[in-house]
């Protein structure tokens, strides 16, 4: 460390976003809060030093060595992350800044400087005696008080309601049966497993992409034929909130009561990789048989709300942008 360079532009910011980060940390609390804490602290003082004659009741409060030691360094950080333009607001919201704070975490863990002491309990858990910048009182206090400030704008996307679903696998249905190109088709029909998979069985986006082809074929024929006819989903991989790569076998309707069509779109989907004589992999990959991810479809599927907004008026209201709001 060094003392600071009045002419140096360089320490003039750092001494302004250092201020900053400290009114952060301090309104972390209530106004209520720090007024109460400053008023009980004030009557102390003046008890101890009237009533028992000790002029310095609390501990000496020194000068901080000049070496961060409690993540200043981070903190100012975030403060200059949180103002890169934003794609909804003029700036990016406290939650995409959070990423910093992850990634400084997880770069000091990979560090020789977190291998101090560990504490293990009895549910099999560790708890770590870390000096990590980003896990002092200091740092989660300027967190709190960072978002108390700058607040959190939620942009809710507008609902996917059934007859949108329905109306979207309408128009799909037709240009599906208006083409004979095996590669539209194809293309038409994963994005319409994908938004009927996200819709009606309730997967999240990434999930998807974790149906796996073989266990597809597994079950494809015994749930055809069944008491109650189905379609069995088979998802393999790693599931968030989850250790390790796990199967999860979900049973779907092949209509459900709303009228949307399950297994009519899955066996085209089916149908066109048996006939390029696929036995397993994932369901939804790309050309050279790599796991597909959300945003290959999402795009593919915006685009069709716009064509099913133009196409039939009413079902999705004029003030709502399919590609922005959905």
């Amino acid at each position: 460390g060094r003392d600071p360079v009045v002419e140096s532009v360089s320490d003039s910011n750092f001494f302004i976003y250092c201020r900053r980060a400290n009114l952060d940390a301090m309104w972390a609390r209530s106004s209520a809060t720090v007024r109460k804490t400053m008023n009980v602290l004030f009557r102390n003082h003046a008890v101890a030093t009237n009533l028992f004659g000790i002029p310095n009741p609390f501990p000496y409060r020194e000068p901080f060595p000049l070496q961060d030691d409690f993540g200043i360094v981070p903190a100012i950080l975030f403060l200059e992350e949180s103002r890169r333009p934003g794609r909804n607001t003029t700036t990016v919201q406290w939650d995409t800044s959070r990423a910093l704070t992850s990634a400084v975490t997880n770069f000091y863990s990979s560090g020789r400087d977190c291998l101090g002491a560990q504490v293990a309990s009895k549910d099999s858990r560790k708890l770590r005696i870390t000096l990590c910048p980003t896990k002092s009182e200091f740092f989660e206090r300027f967190h709190a008080g960072s978002r108390y400030r700058r607040g959190v704008n939620r942009r809710q996307d507008y609902a996917l309601m059934p007859g949108i679903l329905l109306g979207l696998l309408e128009i799909m249905d037709e240009t599906w049966e208006g083409t004979e190109a095996a590669e539209e088709r194809e293309a038409i029909e994963d994005v319409a497993i994908y938004a009927t998979l996200t819709y009606v069985a309730g997967l999240r986006g990434e999930e998807v992409p974790l149906l796996d082809f073989k266990g597809m074929l597994e079950f494809w024929e015994e749930s055809k034929v069944a008491e109650v006819p189905h379609v069995v989903l088979t998802l393999r991989g790693r599931f968030k909130g989850e250790e390790g790569w796990k199967w999860h076998i979900l049973p779907v309707a092949d209509v459900t009561r709303s009228g949307i069509p399950h297994r009519k779109w899955i066996q085209r989907g089916m149908d066109s990789r048996i006939r390029k004589g696929w036995q397993g992999g994932w369901f939804f990959s790309r050309k050279r048989r790599e796991q597909a991810r959300m945003a290959d479809y999402d795009s593919a599927f915006k685009q069709w709300l716009v064509v099913l907004k133009d196409s039939r008026p009413g079902l999705i209201p004029a003030r709502v942008d399919p590609m922005e709001d959905m």
